[in-house]
C-alpha cells in the first residue's frame, strides 16, 4: 500500500508539471547574469535606426583618429539632427511614388528643377489662372468689335502731327513713325499707302488698364470708347507698315 501511494504522488507531481518544466535542465545551468543576456531584435523593423547609429559609429571613430576633442561635438550634432534613417526612409519612399502620386503630393522631379522648368500641376494652374483673368476681363467689357476711332481723334492727331504739301499734286501729306510722308486715305493716288492710326500698348489691355469701370464694376461702352481714343496711346503709321504689324487673327495690336 505505501509502495502505491508513492507511485501516484509521482505520477501526480510529473502531470501538473508546465512544459516547460517538463523539458530537461541542462547540468550546468543555473542563474545568468544580466551582462549575459541579449535583448530581442528585429533588424528589419530598426532598419532606420541601424543605419543611424552605424553612421553615428563612423562619425565618431574617423573623429578620434583626428582629435578627441571634436568627437563629443559630432555626437551632439548628430542627435540634434533628425534622423538620418528616417530622411532615408522618406527618401526612398518618394522616389517610389508614381508620376501622378509626386504631382498630387507637391513634389517636382529634380531633373526638371534643375532646368528650370514648371511641374504640370503648376503649368494647369497657370493656365487657370489666366483662363479666370480672361473671362473677368471679358465680364468688364465684353464687346465682340474693337471701339473705332472718331473724326475727332483723327483731326487732333493730324493737326500735330508735321505735315507739307506735295509739289506734283499739292496734296496734304502727313510724316509717320517710319520718317516718311503719307496722305489721307481720301487723298491718295491709286493704292499708294495712307496714314493710319496705331496704338502704342495693346488697345484691349489699355481698356482694362485706364477706363473708369461703372458702379456695377463694369466698363462701359462709352468709357472704353474713350480709352481707345487716348491721345496718350495713339501714333501715326502708314497702312502697309500698319497692316504687317498686325498679327493672326484674334492677336490684338
Amino acid at each position: 500500500m505505501q509502495s502505491n501511494k508513492l507511485l501516484s504522488l509521482s505520477m501526480n507531481s510529473y502531470a501538473n508539471q508546465t512544459p516547460e518544466n517538463k523539458t530537461a535542465a541542462p547540468a550546468d545551468s543555473g542563474p545568468k547574469s544580466a551582462s549575459n543576456i541579449r535583448p530581442l531584435s528585429n533588424f528589419a523593423n530598426n532598419r532606420p535606426t541601424a543605419i543611424a547609429q552605424l553612421k553615428l559609429q563612423h562619425a565618431v571613430n574617423n573623429s578620434l583618429r583626428i582629435n578627441s576633442s571634436t568627437a563629443g561635438k559630432i555626437v551632439q550634432r548628430m542627435e540634434e539632427e533628425k534622423s538620418i534613417g528616417e530622411r532615408l526612409s522618406k527618401r526612398s519612399a518618394f522616389n517610389k511614388m508614381t508620376d501622378r502620386q509626386k504631382k498630387l503630393y507637391g513634389g517636382i522631379d529634380g531633373m526638371v528643377a534643375r532646368d528650370g522648368r514648371i511641374s504640370d500641376a503648376t503649368y494647369r494652374s497657370n493656365v487657370k489662372r489666366e483662363e479666370l483673368r480672361e473671362a473677368f476681363q471679358r465680364k468688364l467689357w465684353n464687346s465682340k468689335s474693337r471701339p473705332a476711332f472718331t473724326d475727332e481723334t483723327v483731326d487732333n492727331l493730324l493737326s500735330k502731327t508735321i505735315s507739307k504739301k506735295r509739289k506734283t499734286d499739292k496734296v496734304q501729306v502727313y510724316k509717320c513713325k517710319d520718317g516718311k510722308f503719307y496722305p489721307r486715305k481720301k487723298d491718295r493716288v491709286g493704292k499708294e499707302p495712307f496714314v493710319s492710326i496705331d496704338h502704342n500698348k495693346n488697345w484691349k489691355e489699355y481698356i482694362f488698364s485706364t477706363a473708369a469701370p461703372e458702379e456695377d464694376g463694369h466698363i462701359s461702352k462709352a468709357s472704353a470708347s474713350a480709352a481707345y481714343n487716348n491721345m496718350a496711346n495713339l501714333t501715326l503709321m502708314s497702312s502697309s507698315q500698319n497692316s504687317s504689324k498686325n498679327g493672326p487673327k484674334g492677336i490684338f495690336d
